[in-house]
């Protein structure tokens, strides 16, 4: 059901009251616009399709969120359009992504999956194709493609320690609460269950007649951004080593905050950037240990240093009952 439905300004005049100084929830909203960005974008570049996980304990806004995302192009109930839940098999589940191929989709409750092995069915659906079959005939099958952004709701993180950094730079987990208040949840829920699908038929109309010939400039552009931010957050470290990666999905959080400027008029907090930057550092801390190990003795000293000493003769000494 991807037809729009109830009222346009209804819709809007949600979203300018309960979410655009909402960051988290902003950027979720984001993603319910950028699938077909990246899609177009993969044409070129091997970007496959980018997932972010709303991973915290329940009544935090997780489905909320969700909603919002998929009521861009479409129904936001769940089995309606673009949104269901993870209780499928993960062929049932490759096979739902590429039918809904460049349009955001949504696997709601991952609590409930049924594969024995959930990070290699996020490296399937994040890899954007499915795995290669053979027909009777022992020929190769066509196989299903796609590239969009997908949103999962889960009350733990889907990548384990154990992760390799291909998965990390492709699975975003977003820890943080997506709604304010629980009157906040049910006016977006209320909201968006009857009113939705203008915003993504316009957008994609935006996109074609304004920004088709410089969506890849915009793009480019929009990593360079981040980096510029990130270097000078970061000016006394190296970048980590999967951060122009994980910039390379983000930026199109980035790139579609700035159009949907021009297409609405819906100005995104600057905030924006530097919640994505948090995004890129929580990945390379966790996936660079010896940052993580670097970052950890920092943060000690800069809290114990009036425990520390100098003079002229020696490096820094710890003060200690007895003297030096």
């Amino acid at each position: 059901d991807l037809a729009p439905s109830g009222s346009r300004e209804k819709w809007f005049e949600m979203v300018k009251t309960e979410v655009i100084d909402n960051i988290p929830l902003t950027t979720v909203m984001l993603a319910g616009f950028a699938s077909p960005i990246l899609g177009y974008l993969n044409q070129k570049y091997d970007l496959g399709s980018i997932l972010l996980n709303l991973s915290n304990s329940s009544s935090k806004g997780k489905t909320t969120a969700a909603m919002l995302a998929t009521s861009v192009f479409g129904n936001p109930a769940i089995d309606k359009s673009t949104i269901i839940t993870f209780n499928a098999t993960n062929n049932a589940l490759v096979s739902f992504a590429a039918q809904c191929n460049s349009h955001t989709i949504a696997l709601d409750e991952a609590v409930i999956s049924t594969a024995s092995d959930v990070t290699k069915q996020l490296y399937t659906l994040c890899a954007g194709r499915d795995k290669l079959r053979l027909n009777t005939d022992s020929e190769l099958k066509e196989t299903a493609s796609f590239s969009s952004f997908i949103i999962s709701t889960a009350e733990f993180d889907l990548i384990p320690d154990s992760a390799t950094n291909g998965i990390r730079a492709r699975v975003f987990e977003l820890n943080d609460t997506f709604t304010t208040s629980a009157e906040s949840s049910m006016e977006i829920k209320s909201t968006v269950a009857e009113n939705y699908g203008f915003a993504g038929y316009e957008f994609v109309e935006f996109l074609i007649k304004e920004k088709i010939n410089c969506i890849e400039k915009d793009y480019l552009k929009c990593q360079k951004v981040l980096l510029e931010h990130y270097s000078e957050k970061n000016r006394f470290n190296e970048k980590g080593e999967l951060t122009e990666r994980i910039f390379s999905k983000l930026a199109i959080l980035l790139q579609t905050a700035v159009y949907l400027k021009q297409c609405f008029g819906i100005e995104i907090q600057n905030e924006i950037i530097d919640y994505l930057l948090s995004i890129e550092d929580k990945i390379s801390k966790n996936s660079d240990r010896t940052k993580y190990l670097i970052d950890c003795i920092l943060q000690f000293v800069a809290l114990n240093k009036n425990n520390f000493i100098t003079d002229e003769n020696d490096f820094y000494q710890p003060k200690t009952p007895f003297g030096k």
